[in-house]
């Protein structure tokens, strides 16, 4: 089929290429990053998606809730709820309503999820 279709060969390698980064993020994210760093890359990631559809990054409205995103994240909800709200009070974030966050410092908050900056 790759022999008819060398198109379709290249698009699935560059799917599953993508799919194994993804899952060793992943793996990163969960085995080394603290709660605080998970969730500033949780949130980088759903902007990410966002773009990459066109549409505008710093308005999230989150495909799930705070117990899903804490399970994803390897999270109790108490602790993401807590650390959703730090990033609120440092206005790295703003939540006007759920499933709605919006993005005010998206570089403190790649430099938080990366590690490079103390949250606080």
């Amino acid at each position: 089929m790759f022999d008819e279709f060398p198109k379709l060969e290249k698009r699935l390698l560059e799917i599953a290429s993508n799919e194994l980064i993804a899952a060793q993020d992943q793996m990163v994210l969960l085995g080394r990053k603290s709660a605080i760093e998970r969730i500033a890359s949780f949130l980088l990631e759903m902007i990410r998606r966002c773009e990459r559809k066109g549409e505008d990054g710093g308005e999230l409205r989150l495909p799930m809730n705070r117990e899903d995103i804490g399970d994803y994240l390897g999270l109790a909800v108490e602790t993401t709820s807590r650390n959703l709200q730090e990033l609120v009070t440092k206005a790295v974030i703003e939540i006007p309503s759920a499933p709605l966050i919006i993005v005010r410092q998206r570089e403190r908050l790649e430099e938080i999820a990366e590690g490079e900056q103390k949250p606080w």
